[in-house]
């Protein structure tokens, strides 16, 4: 499969600048409106049929990537990217998994918060 980028809740001049640097990559982009956050990821992602929404979603405003089928070296060149080009960095991130793929996008970023907390409170003294 080819590379796809999903990007939520990102507009604007970000989202252009951040679909040239997944372009350079030979990364396709797919912006994902909140009416389909229900979606499963796959999908989103071409994997399967547009099943319509599925589970309880609902929106939010968080930005956040999804990439799938990405090669190493494309995910790390395209990671690397922000921090060379200057671009703040999105803050939720994931990489499409075989568990994940079923998974709808909301219940993707519930999962990407827990992770985020349980970073933060091991850090903590």
């Amino acid at each position: 499969m080819n590379p796809i980028l999903l990007l939520y809740n990102i507009q604007g001049q970000r989202l252009k600048q951040i679909q040239l640097l997944a372009a350079c990559l030979g990364v396709r982009t797919r912006p994902v409106p909140p009416g389909d956050y229900g979606k499963p990821l796959a999908a989103l992602c071409g994997l399967e049929g547009d099943e319509g929404a599925q589970g309880l979603w609902n929106d939010f405003d968080e930005e956040m990537l999804v990439m799938a089928f990405f090669t190493q070296e494309q995910m790390r060149r395209f990671l690397d990217s922000f921090r060379q080009t200057g671009l703040p960095s999105v803050r939720l991130k994931a990489v499409l998994t075989e568990t994940n793929s079923r998974w709808n996008s909301c219940a993707l970023r519930a999962e990407l918060l827990k992770e985020e907390a349980a970073f933060r409170a091991m850090k903590k003294p």
